[in-house]
């Protein structure tokens, strides 16, 4: 068959199938394919073929008067518009050219087998050739869509992904090492490791995407503790769990239900045993947890039953506590604590209404309190109770109550009957009149105090219903 071209221009065209290079200059040709050009080619700029001497002076290019064209022993540079080739170009049929670019690290080569290509194949300008091919390597720059360093949460897993374009092919890489299958725009993560994808496109181009590297988020806890380290408290307590952890952190009970979010501190009143789960996240990303289950103590009981009206000159027996508590008694006519760490308290009422309360502290440390006012009176069968009369009395359907001044300012009057429950109340207006009609129709027989107060004026007296 033969390769056949018009070599003389006489529009006869000629076989050249049996043309020898060595005709034009030196007899060094060789005969091979163009992959193993290409290799012979990478190899002599990986300096396997010469020494790094022998290689540089080689590359040692200087210019030629052909605009863009620069020559070193045996190697050519072309320079067009930002594209550099290094290589040669073959100037005789059937030859072909090596080219190197080495911005890119891609290497070329093309056999011209007709005469559609000048003879002098140095004015051949290959970048329009490879342009595409180029430009394309230029514009992959395939990138990832997260930062360079990522934070894996045990038992998390990512998705690291690059822009999917049609006809475009994508191998990913764990350290080095291809990852069989991987062959989407996108890569499920869920191990540490540094992670890269190679996008390849139509033209065979390729090009590795920058690295992301996977880090294992450091194991702890998120470190729950109270201000004083206890994780037991009284029952109705204000108490305050906190955290060191996170700049995101979400607090909540055994149950799953959120008790508050954002802060690193938790406070609530304690009314019942809970279990506080917190989950913090960090700047990285990382996550923590912890629980912490918080007790309640007991508080103590303490009744010192209903306000009492007695007689003046009576003793009373007040008591509080159980076995191991500590009982301290405080008094309104004494200003204070009257009695410290006792579980009973005598006094004798006086003519003065007092207030005693209770103060106890259990062996959890809890403490409770109550408070009773003992009122006195004088004794039955005396009708004038100081600011007050009663007429009469005993009485059965109706009564006097007598004011022996004017009040001052308002108040009110009351009756309560012999357990201190306060029957009924009635207001009392500043300068109110000085009889003052009481219905006791309506009252069980029995023995009942009348209370009048008014500002700092308290009197009272003890009032018996006939049957």
């Amino acid at each position: 068959m033969g390769n056949y071209a018009d070599l003389d221009g006489n529009q006869s065209p000629e076989n050249y199938s049996t043309f020898h290079p060595s005709s034009t200059f030196g007899s060094g040709a060789i005969a091979t394919t163009l992959s193993n050009a290409i290799r012979w080619r990478q190899a002599l700029e990986e300096g396997l073929v010469l020494t790094p001497a022998s290689l540089a002076e080689m590359k040692t290019f200087l210019p030629t008067s052909t605009p863009g064209l620069s020559y070193g022993l045996g190697l050519q540079r072309w320079s067009f518009g930002g594209v550099v080739l290094e290589g040669h170009t073959g100037n005789v049929f059937n030859s072909s050219d090596l080219e190197y670019a080495p911005q890119f690290g891609v290497y070329f080569s093309f056999n011209f087998t007709n005469l559609e290509y000048p003879q002098d194949s140095l004015r051949i300008p290959l970048y329009q050739i490879v342009a595409p091919y180029l430009d394309s390597c230029q514009n992959l720059n395939p990138v990832l869509n997260r930062p360079p360093v990522v934070y894996l949460n045990a038992g998390d897993q990512d998705v690291l992904q690059t822009a999917a374009q049609p006809g475009y092919q994508y191998q990913w890489f764990r350290n080095g090492q291809a990852l069989p299958g991987s062959n989407q725009p996108s890569y499920p993560i869920s191990a540490a490791g540094t992670y890269q994808v190679e996008v390849t496109d139509g033209w065979s181009c390729s090009q590795l995407s920058p690295s992301v590297q996977y880090k294992p988020c450091a194991t702890g806890t998120a470190a729950l503790t109270t201000p004083g380290g206890e994780t037991a408290f009284c029952s109705g307590e204000p108490v305050t769990v906190f955290t060191q952890s996170g700049l995101a952190v979400d607090w909540k009970d055994g149950n799953g239900t959120v008790l508050g979010t954002a802060s690193r501190s938790l406070q609530f009143i304690l009314n019942q045993p809970v279990t506080l789960i917190v989950n913090a996240t960090d700047s990285l990303g990382c996550r923590q947890t912890d629980t912490l289950a918080i007790a309640v103590q007991p508080q103590p009981v303490v009744d010192l039953g209903p306000d009492l009206v007695v007689t003046a000159g009576d003793t009373l027996t007040l008591t509080a506590g159980a076995p191991g508590d500590t009982v301290n008694w405080y008094n309104s006519l004494a200003g204070g604590l009257v009695l410290a760490n006792s579980a009973e308290y005598q006094f004798v009422a006086g003519n003065i209404p007092a207030t005693i309360w209770a103060v106890v502290i259990n062996k959890a440390g809890c403490t409770a309190s109550d408070t009773v006012v003992v009122d006195a009176v004088t004794r039955i069968g005396q009708r004038n109770f100081g600011g007050i009369t009663l007429l009469p009395n005993p009485a059965r359907d109706q009564a006097v109550l007598r004011l022996h001044q004017a009040l001052a300012e308002d108040g009110e009057w009351t009756i309560t009957d012999s357990r201190g429950r306060e029957i009924e109340k009635h207001p009392l207006a500043a300068g109110a009149g000085w009889d003052i009609q009481v219905n006791i129709s309506g009252l069980p027989a029995g023995m009942y105090a009348i209370r009048v107060r008014a500002g700092n004026l308290a009197w009272q007296a003890l009032m018996v219903v006939s049957p």
